[in-house]
């Protein structure tokens, strides 16, 4: 339906362990948010924070009962997250005509798929996060290409393949460290979120977000989560990332908006 957003996932984790992922702010930050505050509890308010982008949305808990449902208001904006035995249903309704319905499809898709990985792999690890973006003037579909395109790829990140969604990929690094995993979602023309089996099973995301300046500039961006300890090389990693969303935006700039 127009101006919806309707997703369901299953988890190989118990209905508790979505629960807490859905009603607690640990939880929630292990992959809704990067940080939360507040109460989530029924009428109270929680406030969920992007630092490293600067970004930040105050959400009323219209409803919360007990090991089935949390519903998130702002505004005329509703999420609602239905848990049961192993899966989780979200839905997101209120959009206007003129939001970017695609663009949330997507964004809820990457967040259910970190989700995935924290309660699989990592259960109730804290989550860390870190962001490599910088503006661009290019199109998300531009971006996707870039991040999917072996030959643009090479380019920028690294030399290798990308499989479709559920498949394996392999990148070698200019650094010459080895990124592989699975790709663990690849919505068209949009963003893609990637294991990263040598950083510890972590997950990276390739994204595109609206820019808060105009309309004809997109914000290219790395969001790299990791659980657990520090890893020796994961400084190091991090600036490599840094440096890869730079030569993005450079072959942006040279490509030219779609």
């Amino acid at each position: 339906m127009a101006g919806e957003v309707n997703l369901t996932c299953t988890f190989r984790a118990s209905r508790e362990e979505l629960w807490e992922a859905c009603s607690t702010r640990a939880g929630l930050e292990g992959w809704y948010a990067d940080r939360v505050t507040g109460t989530v509890a029924n009428g109270a308010k929680v406030r969920l924070e992007w630092p490293e982008l600067g970004a930040s949305v105050e959400l009323y808990v219209e409803e919360l009962r007990d090991g089935q449902r949390v519903v998130l208001v702002n505004g005329k904006s509703r999420v609602r997250l239905s848990v049961g035995d192993g899966t989780l249903e979200l839905t997101h309704t209120g959009l206007d005509d003129d939001d970017d319905v695609e663009g949330f499809r997507s964004s809820w898709r990457i967040a259910l798929a970190i989700l995935q990985q924290s309660l699989e792999e990592h259960p109730r690890s804290p989550r860390r996060v870190r962001w490599a973006a910088r503006p661009a003037h290019t199109s998300a579909e531009l971006a996707h290409l870039c991040f999917t395109a072996p030959a643009a790829l090479d380019q920028w990140l690294g030399h290798g393949f990308m499989g479709a969604e559920g498949e394996a990929y392999r990148l070698t690094l200019p650094s010459g460290a080895s990124m592989s995993g699975t790709v663990l979602c690849r919505t068209p023309g949009r963003d893609v979120a990637l294991s990263w089996t040598e950083q510890n099973e972590s997950v990276l995301v390739l994204r595109t977000l609206p820019s808060p300046r105009t309309t004809k500039e997109r914000v290219i961006a790395l969001c790299w989560s990791k659980w657990g300890a520090t890893d020796p090389g994961e400084h190091a990693a991090e600036s490599e990332l840094r440096r890869a969303v730079e030569r993005l935006g450079a072959l942006l700039a040279m490509t030219g908006s779609a």
